[in-house]
């Protein structure tokens, strides 16, 4: 029974994590573009699974499956991606 109860906890903390998370990127992605030193083909934060070598803009098709993973990692630029090893997926590329 103590290991359903903690099941149960890490399961409710992981969501509360994961609607945080999608509230911060909403609001990212609704904050203006104006004084934050961004180009225009910038983004505040990118995606990417820790299973992978790809990386994400927030705005691509296959950035929501890689949200809802366990195994998110988020960059907060192109180039902090790039150094990481990461490759921009072929949507994504600036």
């Amino acid at each position: 029974m103590d290991r359903i109860e903690q099941l149960e906890t890490e399961y409710r903390q992981l969501r509360e994590d994961y609607e945080s998370l999608r509230a911060r990127i909403a609001g990212l992605e609704n904050d203006s573009v104006d004084g934050n030193g961004l180009g225009s083909d910038e983004e505040r934060i990118y995606v990417a699974s820790s299973k992978k070598n790809r990386f994400h803009r927030t705005s691509c098709e296959f950035a929501p499956c890689i949200m809802n993973s366990p195994n998110l990692i988020e960059f907060g630029s192109h180039r902090e991606a790039r150094e990481a090893g990461y490759k921009p997926c072929g949507q994504c590329k600036p």
